[in-house]
């Protein structure tokens, strides 16, 4: 079993996805002007959404695992800000996933194109939060506590690894 936390490997899915919603929330928006069946063509985006929320919840819940490892390296503060976007942004799906099942029972038109437009903010959240977990691993070193590197000495590299070039 591997020591890498799944965290970092879970939260992608969930960006990826929320950044898609939104393209496909406007094509299936507007494919509702034209065609019939528009339920099952709705049901793309919403099924999308349905994904970012669960992924979501569950990155939340592996950064929460994670936490007490990496506040031995990261300041507490920079820390709960991120996790503050992570949660905010599992709210905001959660609102969202309730607000793209709306067009499935009102019967307006105009609807979707809203709910597809709402749906920007999302994606506007997301990259808060992947920014502001960019910078715990690359600024703030959240990374360190998973690695063999030599946080007293960076630049000696990984431990156990002796460059004995000179020696020879």
């Amino acid at each position: 079993m591997s020591s890498l936390p799944l965290h970092p490997f879970v939260v992608h899915f969930p960006i990826v996805l929320a950044v898609l919603v939104p393209i496909v929330a406007f094509g299936a928006a507007f494919f509702l002007f034209k065609e019939k069946g528009w339920k099952r063509v709705w049901m793309i985006p919403v099924s999308l959404q349905v994904a970012v929320l669960i992924l979501s919840f569950v990155a939340v819940q592996l950064g929460e695992a994670d936490e007490e490892r990496v506040e031995a390296v990261v300041a507490e503060q920079v820390l709960e800000e991120h996790e503050e976007w992570g949660e905010r942004f599992l709210v905001f799906s959660g609102g969202l996933t309730l607000l793209m099942l709306l067009p499935l029972f009102l019967k307006t038109r105009f609807l979707p194109l809203l709910v597809a437009t709402i749906s920007l903010v999302g994606t506007g959240l997301v990259l808060k939060v992947g920014h502001s977990g960019g910078e715990l691993v690359y600024n703030h070193g959240a990374a360190a506590v998973y690695s063999n590197m030599d946080k007293a000495n960076p630049a000696r590299g990984f431990r156990g690894h002796d460059d004995d070039d000179d020696d020879d």
